[in-house]
């Protein structure tokens, strides 16, 4: 009986990167969140070698071939804390298989801008204030909002916590109003976003003058 003996040639080719090479994530990510995940053509080590934002991130290995990228401060847009001071991220990674075969690939990571302040573009009224005639009084407000309406410092009727429609730039509320008085009447609104952590605004009054109907006495 013959026997042959052969030899088994070595691995010598490395991982590849599989995930894509640009990622993007909102600003006040949680530290505990996901900023990228990466994904290699094998089982391997993944690793932050190198790039000039590396220490901003931290990395974990939560498969054979996957692997987790976490901001170590959460990111905040207005202060970006990237070299280049433009809320792109730059790392480089490096994968390692078993055989101590590596390769590598450089990333983006960038930090987008979350509105956290409201605002109102505008506050106007359809027509004039007459004397127990409706004239409607629309709100333009920056974010999806509940929008409340007063005359004197007094809630219109039918008028609180009106929420908004549409969308950027043109988010509004509208109010129906009946005035039940005569001469200067000031108008004002506040809006109470309906998003979570964003601030509450509100309108820089309207001076309105109601006058009478056209024939009354």
């Amino acid at each position: 009986m013959d026997f042959f003996i052969g030899t088994v040639a070595p691995d010598t080719t490395p991982p590849t990167f599989t995930s894509s090479s640009s990622f993007s994530t909102a600003e006040n990510i949680a530290t505990s969140a996901t900023a990228a995940t990466i994904r290699v053509s094998e089982s391997a080590t993944v690793t932050i070698s190198s790039g000039s934002d590396a220490a901003r991130f931290n990395i974990a290995r939560s498969e054979t071939n996957t692997a987790i990228i976490k901001f170590n401060v959460s990111p905040d847009f207005e202060a970006p804390a990237d070299v280049g001071g433009n809320n792109v991220y730059e790392i480089t990674l490096t994968a390692t298989d078993t055989a101590a075969n590596a390769g590598t690939q450089s990333i983006t990571i960038t930090v987008t801008d979350v509105v956290d302040t409201s605002a109102f573009n505008s506050l106007v009224l359809s027509g004039a204030a007459t004397f127990r005639q409706v004239v409607t009084i629309t709100a333009n407000v920056s974010v999806a909002s509940k929008v409340t309406f007063r005359a004197r410092n007094i809630i219109i009727a039918g008028c609180k916590n009106k929420l908004t429609t549409g969308s950027s730039p043109n988010i509004i509320a509208t109010c129906n109003w009946k005035p039940s008085m005569r001469g200067a009447v000031v108008i004002n609104a506040s809006a109470v976003p309906t998003g979570a952590g964003i601030s509450t605004a509100t309108a820089t009054p309207v001076s309105v003058v109601v006058g009478n109907r056209v024939g009354a006495r």
